[in-house]
């Protein structure tokens, strides 16, 4: 992880990504280096029981990764490209951490020329999260029912 932030925070333009660019870059330079250690790491996950949320080896991770994703978030609530949820905001990183193990349990599990249905996946996976998380239905229908809401009390 130290390896994949630091490769990103090195390349001049990658602040000015959007958040969802950030992110896909998080993890498309993330399995880059994944991809390098493969042997290693399919060693480590192979013992992995899928009732835990992540393997034991990758919580050493967990804290840089919650840096890097909240910065991510902050930004992205600042220039609006995801709503700000009272409660539900706060999951976030957590949501992102649980779609992060998802990843690399996929990964692992990728056998396609190239990976590229890990491709595949970050690319659709990150892109739906941003759009549920986005400005959209959701808070129209949010905002409708606090007016349903009001208006009955009134």
């Amino acid at each position: 992880m130290e390896q994949t932030i630091s490769g990103l925070k090195a390349d001049a333009s990658f602040e000015e990504f959007s958040a969802r660019e950030k992110l896909l870059a998080l993890c498309f330079t993330f399995i880059q280096v994944l991809n390098a250690n493969r042997s290693y790491l399919l060693l480590q996950l192979r013992d992995f029981k899928k009732a835990a949320l992540a393997p034991a080896f990758l919580k050493q991770m967990k804290p840089l990764f919650d840096e890097f994703i909240s910065s991510v978030l902050t930004q992205a609530k600042s220039s609006g490209e995801i709503a700000t949820r009272p409660y539900l905001d706060q999951r976030y990183p957590d949501l992102f951490w649980v779609h992060f193990t998802f990843l690399i349990l996929y990964w692992k599990d990728d056998d396609s020329a190239g990976f590229e249905n890990t491709d595949a996946f970050i690319e659709k996976s990150i892109n739906l999260a941003f759009d549920l998380i986005g400005k959209g239905a959701f808070d129209t229908a949010i905002d409708f029912a606090k007016f349903l809401y009001q208006s009955k009390m009134r």
